[in-house]
C-alpha cells in the first residue's frame, strides 16, 4: 500500500507540474499577444510584430494565439513591403518562418512556412540578403520524442524522490526502477536534442 501511495503521490506531483508549466506558457502568451495588439493600435507595426514573436517563444500546442501572432507579423511585414522597406519586411517573414519552424513539428504550420519562404525568396533576390539559405527544419519526430523524454525524465526525479526515499532516508526498492527511468529519459531526451 505504502508503494502505491509514494507512486500516486509522484503522480500527482508530476500531473500538477505539468499543469502549472502548461497554465504559464498560456499566460505568457496571452501577454505578449496584449502587448502587440496594444503596439498595433498605437501604430507601431514593427514593435507590435516582434512582440508578437513571444507568442511563439514558449509554445503551447492548440494556443488560439498561434494564427493571430501570425496574421500581426504577416501584416506588419507586408505594410512594410509596400512602404518601400523591403529588409524590414524581409526581417519580419524570416521571424515568421523562424518561429514557426520551432513550432510546426508538434502541431503543423498552417501553410505559414511555405507562404514565407516565398516571400523571402521574392525579396531575397532583390534585396541584400540573397546569399542566406533558410534554416534546417527540425526532424518532427525526434522532436516529439525529446520532449517525451524530457517529461519522463523530470516526473522520474520526482517519483525518485517522491517514491524511492522512505522517511529515514534510507532507499526503497522502487529507487532503482526510478532511477533507471530518470537515466532512460535523459538519455533519450539528449539523443533527441541531437537527432531533432
Amino acid at each position: 500500500m505504502t508503494r502505491f501511495r509514494g507512486f500516486s503521490a509522484a503522480t500527482l506531483v508530476c500531473a500538477a507540474g505539468l499543469l502549472l508549466v502548461w497554465t504559464i506558457f498560456l499566460m505568457r502568451a496571452e501577454l505578449s499577444w496584449r502587448r502587440a495588439e496594444s503596439l498595433m493600435s498605437a501604430g507601431e507595426p514593427i514593435a507590435a510584430g516582434s512582440a508578437a514573436r513571444g507568442v511563439f517563444d514558449l509554445y503551447v500546442p492548440g494556443s488560439p494565439r498561434l494564427e493571430d501572432a501570425s496574421h500581426l507579423i504577416w501584416n506588419a511585414a507586408r505594410a512594410q513591403e509596400a512602404g518601400g522597406n523591403g529588409d524590414g519586411a524581409l526581417a519580419a517573414y524570416r521571424e515568421l518562418r523562424s518561429a514557426w519552424i520551432g513550432a510546426a513539428p508538434l502541431g503543423g504550420d498552417g501553410g505559414w512556412i511555405a507562404r514565407c519562404e516565398e516571400r523571402i525568396a521574392r525579396l531575397g533576390e532583390e534585396g541584400a540578403h540573397a546569399t542566406m539559405r533558410a534554416p534546417t527544419r527540425p526532424n518532427g519526430f525526434w522532436g516529439v520524442v525529446g520532449a517525451l523524454s524530457f517529461a519522463a525524465w523530470i516526473c522520474a526525479a520526482v517519483g525518485l524522490i517522491a517514491g524511492g526515499i522512505r522517511r529515514d532516508g534510507r532507499l526503497r526498492l522502487a529507487a532503482l526502477g526510478w532511477a533507471g527511468v530518470l537515466v532512460a529519459g535523459y538519455a533519450v531526451w539528449i539523443l533527441g536534442l541531437m537527432r531533432a
